[in-house]
């Protein structure tokens, strides 16, 4: 069974408004231990706002956090992909798009987020699970095989003793 983005998606703990300041969302980030938070304008999501941002493009650049708006510097462009995808589409886009976060929708609805920690973490257990098969599967047919090799050399030996019991 592949594994899916439906069955990682995470929906934001919160969204702000685009005018929102800075200050404010750094503070509902620590106070709720989030990396990020959605930026919206008129409850559609236009941008994700990051701890990254926060440092690269407020703290770096000496943006006071209490005049600067999450709108001038929020992330936007949010690369997508949907519900149905696979992990493997998923790291594929995020490797391509170089992002850590991927917005997931739902035929056009908003659905929520997919980090590359928490696709990684599946896809190597799902790895696990496939080597545990494989290898119960190994040792079987290893068994099997060292039966017939068995049988094989021994075979004369069971005859002779079948005709000799007669």
């Amino acid at each position: 069974m592949a594994c899916k983005i439906e069955n990682m998606v995470y929906e934001t703990a919160e969204a702000l408004d685009e005018s929102v300041f800075v200050y404010e969302a750094a503070e509902l980030m620590a106070q709720y231990n989030l990396g990020s938070i959605m930026v919206t304008s008129g409850g559609t999501v236009i941008g994700l706002f990051t701890e990254r941002d926060l440092i690269t493009r407020v703290i770096g650049l000496r943006k006071d956090p209490a005049e600067t708006r999450l709108a001038d510097v929020c992330t936007r462009n949010l690369i997508s992909i949907t519900t149905e995808a696979t992990c493997e589409e998923a790291i594929k886009l995020m490797g391509a798009n170089k992002c850590r976060r991927l917005v997931v929708y739902k035929n056009n609805t908003y659905q929520g987020m997919v980090s590359l920690p928490k696709v990684a973490q599946a896809m190597a257990h799902k790895g696990g699970r496939d080597f545990a098969v494989n290898f119960v599967f190994a040792i079987s047919l290893a068994t099997i095989i060292g039966f017939l090799i068995l049988l094989s050399t021994r075979l004369p030996d069971m005859i002779e003793l079948a005709r000799n019991t007669q």
